[in-house]
């Protein structure tokens, strides 16, 4: 999950990047959803787009959704480094 804000959704790009990895899905726990910020948020992919305050059984059915449709229902593993 990534909270954009402050620049992350930048560190996490970098990140992903350096470790050649496809970026996960990502959540947005927005405050004030825009049509720009829906716009935005579609052209970066973010898998769901949340308004703040989060109800946790509202973000829990979305981190179940992201786990069954992007990780066949099991969590993600990341590969072991190859020697």
């Amino acid at each position: 999950m990534l909270t954009f804000g402050g620049g992350a959704h930048y560190c996490l790009g970098a990140h992903l990047a350096r470790v050649e990895l496809a970026p996960p899905p990502a959540i947005l726990l927005a405050k004030d959803l825009t049509n720009h910020l829906m716009h935005d948020a579609l052209a970066m992919k973010v898998f769901s787009v949340l308004s703040k305050p989060v109800d946790l059984n509202v973000l829990l059915q979305t981190l179940a959704r992201v786990v069954n449709r992007h990780y066949a229902g099991r969590w993600p593993v990341l590969p072991t480094p190859q020697q």
